[in-house]
């Protein structure tokens, strides 16, 4: 089903995950420790034009509707909010990747999409793009907060769905649909679209129309959704061996995670193109664990968050399941995407004092939690309906 240029601001529905085999994260055989690497060397993203750019600069950025959007699942309005990176597509030039998710849900977008400016024997068009595959996006989450991380896309990769004829107005841009496109979204057989683009402002108008040319989705006639530009919500880390932490959610109640601390974390991981591979939501439990003893993403990306953290870690291999992988689910060298909820957070209970321990009793250190000799990373995983514990 192709989906459509600012319509799911309405639908209020999330793009299907690629399903797999379930499993569990445990602890591992053998460490995982990070290779020292060296920073990147990024190329700058460059237009292709001055006119390409004109209109990319005035859309990159972070936007929330000026009012709150009456959301098509019968859900209570709530503000939206969209953001738009230049990204690199391999066969396409000025590309942007847009994002679009609820105020309340920024980890849930119900909108990916890339968006490409070109000139025509018209004059500027913009051209709005889908994912050929639902395991693609889910990767891309939040990833127009360190545009760096972008995986390599392909043209192959997407599906053309709508252009729009791009004029200047005044300092700013005015595009429509031409004529209305096919659609078999929400009960309509055919839609427009329409957006006005300026420095601070962008106002769009989706319609969907039925057989008797009557609106059965989107804005009413000559109404608009109005977007402002606003400061990103979220807050990103960039840690060491290349692990980025992203939350959408800063956590605040309790003490923050340390070593040693016994957590207890619902999560989703996802690999670049393989879609999900593990989830404990799916068990309908939260996986219960000893934080520094699993793999070194997770022993690292975690520390500093606190109870209510929702977090994204983007895992490079050597922070992950390395050269070796976990096939056939997660092949080798494979960045990892997980989202983390953290659910509670307990500090280690601390060795009885000396006079109350018995003769052969060994204290340990707090932080310092015990662990059976070699087992330090990450181990192969359960299968679905075994809940990893701590060894």
């Amino acid at each position: 089903m192709k989906r459509t240029m600012w319509m799911t601001l309405l639908a209020g529905s999330m793009m299907g995950l690629a399903g797999g085999h379930v499993l569990a994260m445990e602890p591992a055989n053998e460490p995982q420790a990070a290779a020292p690497m060296a920073a990147p060397v990024i190329e700058p993203f460059k237009w292709s034009s001055a006119e390409t750019e004109k209109v990319g600069a005035m859309l990159v950025g972070t936007w929330k509707t000026s009012q709150p959007v009456k959301q098509g699942d019968g859900a209570a309005s709530t503000d939206v909010v969209m953001n738009f990176a230049p990204v690199k597509i391999a066969g396409l030039a000025d590309t942007l990747y847009v994002e679009t998710a609820r105020a309340d849900a920024l980890s849930k977008p119900y909108r990916q999409a890339v968006f490409q400016i070109f000139k025509s024997k018209s004059g500027m068009r913009l051209r709005t793009f889908e994912f050929k595959t639902s395991g693609i996006a889910p990767a891309l989450v939040a990833l127009h907060q360190a545009p760096e991380l972008f995986p390599e896309l392909k043209v192959e990769d997407l599906v053309a769905t709508l252009d729009l004829e791009l004029k200047g107005e005044g300092a700013g841009f005015v595009g429509k649909t031409a004529f209305n496109y096919p659609t078999n979204i929400g009960g309509a057989l055919e839609m427009s679209s329409e957006m006005h683009i300026s420095a601070d402002k962008i106002e769009s108008a989706d319609r969907g129309y039925n057989a008797d040319g009557k609106v059965v989705w989107g804005s009413e006639s000559g109404a608009k959704y109005s977007f402002a530009k606003m400061d990103a919500p979220y807050k990103v880390q960039k840690l060491e061996g290349g692990l980025v932490a992203i939350d959408f959610v800063e956590g605040t109640e309790g003490e923050a995670i340390a070593a040693g601390d016994r957590v207890a974390a619902h999560y989703t991981g996802w690999n670049k193109f393989g879609g999900k591979f593990d989830s404990s939501l799916d068990r309908g439990q939260p996986l219960v664990f000893t934080q520094g003893q699993l793999i070194a993403g997770w022993n690292v990306g975690l520390l500093g968050a606190k109870k209510g953290t929702m977090r994204r870690l983007v895992i490079p291999a050597a922070m992950g399941y390395g050269e070796q992988g976990r096939p056939p689910v997660i092949p080798g060298n494979s960045t990892l995407y997980f989202d983390v909820e953290v659910k509670s957070v307990e500090k280690p209970v601390p060795p009885p004092p000396a006079s109350e321990a018995g003769p052969t009793d060994q204290p340990v250190a707090p932080g310092q939690p015990v662990q059976p000799a070699g087992e330090s990373g990450p181990k192969d995983h359960k299968i679905e309906g075994e809940q990893a514990q701590p060894k």
